[in-house]
């Protein structure tokens, strides 16, 4: 359904990258104030190694799927949403993978550093994007190239972010904060953008057309006030649009009436979104993200990319 879309991407992680000092990871880690010097004495390596661009997002069925520690425990936050959601009938991955194919959502990553087997110094940047070229789809943008040979542009108006880490055996581990676009509601202008924090992304890396990075995993922290300010009115704005649309099925409909229309009045507000019996106990924080209280939901996610050619 087109109006979930946007949980679906809330882990969607389709993303930039930002850098957090506190990301735990061997290797440089990028500061916050600069985005040129990863490391104390490491400096942004200068070679580009790889480009590609995001082509699937695996998300989690439960909360034991693509979990990481934080600190108290492996967890997973979006896994158990996702679980309740699909249990409600929802279809996200659907919803996910038509956003990717439509080139709607798209996240080019770029390695940087002296070698794909090992590199103790590996730079990543994280831009948004979108197909170069293509027939404009129904989600208003160029189709995308996933073949291999696809050129993409940077999205206009967003920021070249960077995530620093390493290359051990053919294997990426990088760290930095993680900037998502939320596809909620209609007008893609209007998109939020949340920050997950803590971010951390894995994969296998190879000078592969189509299996440029495989067996992909990005996690991290949702601040809580991102969800409160940004994805719950998004979402209500979507949902309520879908629950007043005549074309809506009828089941869909009585559905949402039980889910979120607790006073029948027709109209599905942001307070029973989340006041929701069925989605209380999954939209509430998980994670100490620094504070010293539950303040953020862990997020994590699987991914694939192929390669691509960057035009800039």
């Amino acid at each position: 359904m087109r109006s979930m879309k946007f949980l679906a991407l809330a882990a969607a992680l389709s993303l930039g990258a930002c850098s957090d000092n506190n990301a735990k990871i061997d290797g440089p880690v990028v500061k916050k104030d600069t985005t040129a010097t990863p490391g104390s004495d490491a400096v942004f390596p200068a070679t580009s190694l790889l480009q590609t661009v995001v082509n699937k997002y695996q998300l989690p069925q439960s909360g034991t799927d693509y979990p990481f520690d934080f600190g108290s425990g492996p967890k997973n936050k979006l896994g158990t949403l996702v679980q309740v959601l699909n249990g409600a009938g929802f279809n996200l991955q659907n919803n996910l993978d038509e956003t990717v194919q439509g080139g709607a959502f798209l996240l080019l990553l770029e390695l940087f550093g002296k070698s794909l087997a090992d590199d103790a110094n590996t730079g990543v940047e994280a831009n948004l994007g979108t197909g170069k070229g293509g027939a404009i789809t129904d989600a208003g943008a160029p189709a995308p190239n996933f073949t291999g040979t696809g050129e993409f542009t940077i999205k206009t108006g967003t920021t070249t972010l960077k995530l620093a880490g390493k290359i051990t055996g053919g294997k990426l581990t990088a760290a930095g904060d993680l900037l998502i676009t939320i596809p909620a509601g209609d007008d893609a202008s209007k998109y939020p953008l949340v920050t997950i924090k803590k971010g951390r992304l894995e994969a296998i890396v190879a000078d592969s057309a189509t299996s440029a990075m495989t067996s992909g995993k990005i996690n991290g922290l949702l601040p809580w006030t991102d969800v409160t300010t940004k994805i719950i009115p998004a979402m209500q704005v979507s949902v309520d649009k879908a629950y007043k649309d005549p074309n809506t099925a009828a089941a869909t409909k009585t559905l949402m009436k039980t889910l979120f229309d607790v006073n029948g009045d027709g109209t599905i507000t942001v307070d029973e979104i989340t006041n929701s019996a069925a989605l209380k106990l999954v939209l509430s924080p998980d994670v100490d993200g620094g504070s010293g209280t539950l303040d953020s939901m862990s997020v994590g996610m699987g991914f694939t990319a192929v390669k691509a050619k960057i035009v800039k």
